[in-house]
């Protein structure tokens, strides 16, 4: 199954909350929404730096992250961006691919002009 990190950052009224009733309800909420989409927690911490807390989910696809992130952010008290988490593997098979790319400024992006990307 798939791997993503989510990444959280609370708002002022969220960091309230945690501060008045403590943290320990947050594990299991990741656990209850991971479950809830077919999938598993790994593992929650929280965090300080550039975010509040991470989370290992294990999800049976990115369609379900996406539904993992859309449930937190509608929240509003949350920030979730998820990240799809790769392996070495993945990394080593997408490195024998040949790959085609111009970049902006080379005579492809002139013969083909605007295509609506």
């Amino acid at each position: 199954m798939p791997k993503y990190l989510a990444r959280s950052t609370f708002t002022p009224e969220a960091l309230q909350a945690l501060r008045a009733g403590g943290a320990a309800s947050r594990p299991a909420a990741a656990h209850a929404l991971a479950v809830s989409l077919g999938g598993t927690l790994e593992c929650y911490y929280l965090v300080f730096g550039d975010d509040d807390a991470i989370a290992i989910l294990d999800l049976p696809d990115d369609r379900a992250a996406l539904a993992a992130s859309l449930a937190a952010n509608e929240t509003g008290v949350v920030r979730v961006t998820v990240v799809k988490l790769l392996t070495v593997d993945d990394f080593d098979e997408a490195r024998k691919r040949t790959a085609e790319y111009q970049p902006p400024g080379s005579n492809l992006e002139n013969q083909w002009g605007n295509v609506g990307i």
